[in-house]
């Protein structure tokens, strides 16, 4: 997909889990090292309960539009300013492999990308719903998906992986926008799979191009010419 003139996205994030492992505690001050020329800032999230993971820790980058949020059973990367598939992925290539360098991930058991849009609903397309959606998944996307299930979001089965719809009208009236909460694409937890991590992230990777053409597939098929032309 070409990159829009008025994109909704408004943030983007690519998730990592793994098994626990608690050496990560002792080494992200070392990881902070590889990244703090990009990644300066260091955020220790709040601890409300006892549940929480005690070794959280968020690197920010000076303009307060990404970071790094890093457990003993995660990695995370998030943006405020997402601009091409491409180029979002060779960040994150670089993040995510100077973290591997530091400790050993033989595989991981969670992979997720997350795309968040704020759709604002504009008098020249109209007020309705249905002048901005079509929610055709299935029938009118190129890639073969099935229903999985339905409980005020949409869950796809795309191949052998797991994609979630989530459009809902913002709480606030007066904001008047659908916070269009697609693009969640997962590995299949149910299934047991794992994704191994090894040279140049090359399986992560594949992992990624697929789950970003099921996302651009229902982002398209999802949306009505009449507001696409508005963005494209």
């Amino acid at each position: 997909m070409d990159k829009l003139r008025n994109p909704p996205l408004v943030g983007a994030a690519l998730n990592i889990t793994f098994p626990h492992n608690l050496r990560i505690s002792n080494l992200r001050a070392d990881y902070y090292e590889d990244i703090k020329d990009v990644f300066p800032h260091i955020v220790l999230p709040e601890i409300k309960s006892l549940t929480y993971d005690f070794s959280d820790c968020n690197f920010q980058n000076k303009e307060g539009n990404g970071q790094i949020r890093l457990g003993t059973s995660y990695f995370s990367f998030e943006t405020l300013k997402y601009e091409k598939s491409d180029k979002f992925w060779e960040l994150f290539e670089r993040l995510f492999s100077q973290f591997v360098k530091r400790i050993t991930i033989p595989q991981i058991n969670g992979f997720g990308i997350d795309f968040l849009n704020k759709i604002v609903i504009k008098s020249e397309i109209g007020a309705s719903f249905a002048d901005y959606f079509t929610l055709a998944l299935i029938s009118k996307g190129t890639l073969p998906r099935d229903f999985v299930t339905f409980d005020g979001q949409v869950v796809l089965k795309a191949g052998v992986d797991l994609l979630k719809v989530d459009v809902r009208p913002a709480q606030n009236p007066q904001t008047r926008q659908y916070d269009f909460n697609i693009l969640d694409f997962r590995i299949n937890y149910i299934a047991g799979r794992t994704i191994p991590v090894d040279a140049g992230l090359k399986s992560i990777k594949n992992v990624f191009d697929e789950g970003h053409k099921h996302i651009e597939d229902v982002f398209r098929s999802s949306l009505t010419d009449k507001y696409w032309e508005t963005i494209r």
